[in-house]
């Protein structure tokens, strides 16, 4: 370190090259403490920005942690008690990095800034007039010596002028001597002072800090216990899981592979021994691990034998476009009670296609013109679906099943819904679009309800429960009475006929947007104020749960009008009756073919089809094209 001479104030009126070397040097060493001042005041804005970043980024860890532990656990549970007590230390050790910062800003970087901004620019003024001041004394003095000896009045003047001019020096020197002194000293403390500013603060963060930990200490510590214990829980738990998915995984290959066999069997035309030979040798070379006995593989007695079948992947045949082979797509099936629903496997399509099951019929379809095998169709009076499946046992399953689904359909009222959008279905009947050979009707557009629109249905008053027996949540509606029903009562509802009640399912059936209309501005309790104003103080309604009670009470109700008052009871009266004249009159003014003979110009029902033309499978012709329409 080099060590500067002091400068002595009373040297100030000396004009000596060394007095002036003496107070550059001083110069030049308030210039480098004023560059250093800058320097740190800039590091100490980065630090600045990275502690306040470092917080923002701690605050975000403890709401993600926050978040992932009310999600893994209950905050009654230990564990849960523990992690919010952690996270509300670990929070205050953040405000204290907070706080640090506020420190560091208050205590260290606006002192330094203020001395930068006021004594620094000071004594950069009385500099410049220190050295204007000797500048111009020294320019008097050369302009003295310049003066010839006869200009006696000019060298008075001009002597007088060095007299004023040194004055004025050495007052500037004094004043600027005496600065420079007092920064030498001002900056030295203040360095001293501002480290030791610093250290507090970081001192006082840290023992804080360290304070703030000692007391959660001992929740570390649990936590790393209960963190011990689920990791064992854990190990065990996947043990489980793995022995099951074993298990899972053998119960599906034995499956798979009587599958297999029987497919060798049915479909191969093989012997039973030797389709099961073949498959046992191709398990015991890929899967040694699996352990089965031969005799569970054996084969079902006949193909007839199927298992029941409700869901499954099934190949949709449609004819390509200007052509006569067909491009086969792979769809989800699945059968709910009378229902044949089907998805999109990628879940592209939000609303599946659904077909009622209470007029279609199911037979296998071994057309020789068709190429591929294990096909059968799903014929109704609408529309025709021709489906492969993997094998003919399943073929037999699938058809098994459906038949089946049909006749329960049969024992129960019939859905009124077909598939849910007819008019975008990818088939027609026989060749035909559903609009040929009669004139384009056009009805309201249908749509499926969201579940904002559910929600909104059972927000209105009684919705949340069945207007008849009062099971909560139903999920079948009235639309043309304007109420919310279940399931049980549904059936009894269409039993009376879509004059008087029409059904639909709120999940499954598209509703046009004067029947959501009509659901909304109705309602249940709405609904019941007029159908059961009469109805006796002392009926219980939990009897209407019984099948025989519910029928009953739901005929008595709607269609004889039993509860309703005198008034309401002619005016519902005369509504139907005008809308019966409506329909009669339209009727006979309008000679509409039957919707059998617009879908399926054919005398032949859909069980008696058997022809290439039956596949219902939309074929459109070329754009532009006019299609002749035929009576």
């Amino acid at each position: 370190m080099m060590v500067q001479k002091d400068l002595d104030v009373r040297r100030c009126h000396l004009d000596t090259p060394e007095f002036n070397s003496e107070v550059q040097q001083q110069e030049e060493s308030l210039a480098n403490v004023e560059k250093q001042y800058r320097h740190i005041i800039n590091l100490f804005k980065e630090k600045r920005v990275v502690l306040e970043r470092d917080r923002v980024l701690s605050e975000q860890i403890l709401k993600e942690f926050e978040f992932l532990s009310n999600r893994q656990m209950s905050e009654d549970s230990e564990e849960g008690s523990i992690i919010q007590l952690t996270l509300s230390t670990m929070r205050q050790t953040v405000d204290h990095q907070q706080r640090l910062v506020e420190q560091i800003s208050k205590g260290v970087m606006k002192p330094m800034q203020e001395l930068l901004d006021e004594d620094f620019k000071e004594l950069k003024r009385q500099k410049k007039e220190f050295w204007k001041s000797q500048s111009e004394t020294h320019s008097l003095i050369d302009k003295l010596c310049q003066c010839k000896k006869h200009d006696i009045p000019i060298l008075g003047d001009l002597a007088i002028q060095v007299f004023d001019a040194r004055s004025n020096y050495h007052k500037a020197a004094c004043s600027y001597i005496s600065t420079l002194k007092h920064m030498q000293g001002r900056t030295k403390a203040d360095c001293l002072e501002k480290m030791t500013d610093l250290m507090m603060s970081e001192i006082s963060y840290f023992h804080v800090g360290k304070i703030t930990m000692d007391d959660i200490q001992p929740c570390v510590q649990r936590m790393y216990q209960l963190a011990e214990t689920d990791k064992a829980d854990s190990q065990v738990e996947l043990e489980e899981q793995r022995s099951k998915a074993k298990e899972a995984i053998s119960e599906v290959l034995l499956s798979r592979s009587r599958d297999l066999v029987a497919f060798h069997t049915y479909d191969l035309h093989q012997p039973a021994d030797n389709a099961i030979t073949n498959v046992t040798r191709h398990l015991q070379k890929n899967y040694p691990e699996l352990v089965y006995d031969t005799k569970s593989l054996l084969p079902p007695v006949t193909s007839q034998d199927a298992k029941h079948i409700d869901s499954g992947y099934l190949l949709l045949g449609e004819l390509k476009q200007f052509g006569l082979t067909f491009a086969w797509k792979k769809l989800f099936f699945q059968i709910k009670n009378e229902l044949l629903v089907c998805q999109d496997p990628n879940g592209k399509k939000k609303h599946p296609v659904v077909l009622n099951l209470n007029l279609c019929t199911v037979k296998e379809y071994n057309h020789p013109n068709l190429e591929r095998n294990f096909c059968f169709k799903v014929i109704s009076p609408a529309k025709t679906l021709l489906l492969q499946a993997e094998s003919s046992l399943e073929v037999r399953s699938w058809i098994t099943s459906l038949t089946d689904a049909i006749g329960q359909s049969l024992t129960t009222p019939p859905l009124t819904q077909p598939l849910s959008n007819p008019a975008n279905s990818q088939f027609t009947t026989r060749g035909h679009t559903a609009n040929q050979g009669t004139p384009e009707v056009q009805r309201p557009a249908a749509k499926m309800l969201s579940t904002s629109v559910i929600k909104e249905l059972y927000s209105i008053p009684g919705n949340d429960a069945c207007a008849d027996c009062g099971t909560s949540k139903p999920k079948w509606a009235s639309v043309s009475l304007g109420i919310l029903i279940c399931i049980e009562c549904s059936g009894a509802h269409r039993s009376l006929g879509v004059s008087i009640s029409k059904v639909r399912s709120l999940t499954l059936d598209t509703l046009s947007d004067s029947a959501i209309d009509k659901l909304k501005q109705v309602g249940n309790t709405r609904a019941n104020q007029i159908y059961e104003a009469c109805l006796p103080e002392d009926f219980d309604k939990d009897s209407v749960r019984d099948a025989a009670n519910r029928q009953k009470f739901i005929r008595d109700k709607y269609f004889d009008l039993r509860y309703t008052t005198d008034d309401e009871r002619s005016i519902i009266k005369e509504k139907r009756a005008k809308q019966l004249r409506k329909t009669l009159g339209s009727d006979r003014t309008e000679k509409t073919p039957p919707a059998r003979a617009i879908l399926a110009p054919s005398t032949k029902t859909p069980a008696d089809s058997d022809s290439d033309e039956d596949i219902i499978i939309k074929a459109p012709g070329p754009p532009g094209q006019k299609v002749n329409q035929k009576r």
